[in-house]
């Protein structure tokens, strides 16, 4: 056989051992090694979780700001067990007052800046309050 005859073939052949060495790396079926796997079996649920109703519900400490003539946020809804911590950020005096009729009463009379007020809700109910110096300023709990 002729020199380049040779040379051809081991071209060729040096060629189709290099596609079956790539074939062979990176098939469909094989990650790379920097990949992860997320098939479905190993992906977690994006399903919701609802908790039964009759499992308890954990207590949280909420706080609301008392700034700009406003309880914010103005609804607030927790759990039976629950700390609300008002915290008086405006310049001006104000209070947060339980409306009469509701079963919790509370009344933290005049605050300023940088007070704050903390109240435990341990009765499920909808608590309505305001601020007995500026009546446009209410704010309503629900204690579930």
């Amino acid at each position: 056989m002729s020199l380049e005859v040779l040379t051809k073939r081991a071209v060729a052949i040096a060629g189709i051992g290099t596609l079956a060495l790539l074939a062979a790396c990176s098939t469909p079926d094989s990650p790379k090694a920097d990949t992860v796997n997320t098939t479905a079996s190993t992906a977690p649920s994006t399903t919701p979780t609802t908790m039964p109703s009759s499992a308890p519900k954990t207590p949280v400490q909420m706080t609301v700001t008392v700034k700009n003539m406003a309880f914010s946020p103005a609804s607030l809804t927790v759990p039976v067990g629950s700390t609300i911590t008002w915290d008086f950020e405006d310049s001006m005096l104000h209070t947060t007052t339980s409306d009469k009729g509701d079963a919790q009463q509370w009344d933290s009379g005049p605050l300023g800046p940088g007070n704050k007020y903390p109240v435990k809700f341990t009765t499920a109910g909808t608590y309505t309050y305001h601020c007995s110096l500026h009546s446009s300023m209410t704010g309503t709990i629900i204690v579930q």
